[in-house]
């Protein structure tokens, strides 16, 4: 076996170091991406109504299955989300989606509204909000937990729901039973909501 000559091998390490360098900041840029996403996520759903237990438990099957973009609506930034279905189940299934870390779940509530939750049983905290599907766009809604605080207070009381505190980014923790919960969600008048997003399919990436 003929050995390599010094030159050689100091040529391999130095190619060898450079894709290393060249190949670094492109790990970089998925993990920025990744924080990014995990980001908006967390900054959409600031302020909103959010549980220490699953609210949702049994997912109904909703047309979200993609890439979206959704684009805050007070600060008008976009951020990214790639959603995944997961079906448990034959006869009566149940749905969940998987994006950005987080698991969702829906159930309808009205014609026109879903009830959402981001987190399950992994998460330390669940995020409940509004999904108003409108053509190929969908808004996404909150209570106006500063803003309207006052009525939202009564209906908390009518629907024997309490309040545990607040988290970090400003999400009103909710105490009692899931039932009560989604009651509370499914009786909010317009008035006491606002719009915190709207979301669009991404169109496919053309492949040549």
């Amino acid at each position: 076996m003929t050995g390599r000559s010094p030159a050689a091998a100091s040529a391999t390490g130095e190619a060898g170091s450079m894709g290393a360098r060249l190949a670094a900041p492109r790990r970089r840029s998925r993990s920025t991406a990744r924080f990014l996403a995990l980001s908006g996520a967390m900054l959409l759903l600031s302020g909103c109504y959010a549980s220490q237990e699953p609210v949702i438990e049994n997912g109904e099957k909703i047309d979200i299955v993609g890439r979206f973009t959704c684009r805050d609506v007070q600060t008008g930034k976009a951020y990214g989300f790639e959603f995944k279905e997961r079906k448990v189940g034959s006869f009566f299934p149940t749905y969940s989606y998987e994006a950005n870390r987080k698991t969702y779940r829906f159930i309808r509530i009205d014609d026109s509204t879903y009830l959402g939750q981001e987190g399950d049983e992994r998460n330390k905290l669940i995020n409940l909000f509004l999904l108003r599907p409108q053509g190929r766009t969908a808004t996404i809604l909150v209570p106006d937990v500063d803003g309207s605080r006052n009525r939202l207070q009564t209906l908390l009381t009518e629907n024997r729901v309490l309040i545990n505190g607040r988290t970090g980014n400003g999400a009103v923790i909710l105490e009692g039973e899931a039932e009560d919960k989604i009651r509370l969600m499914r009786v909010l008048p317009q008035e006491v909501l606002k719009e915190i997003a709207v979301c669009e399919p991404k169109p496919p990436v053309e492949t040549k």
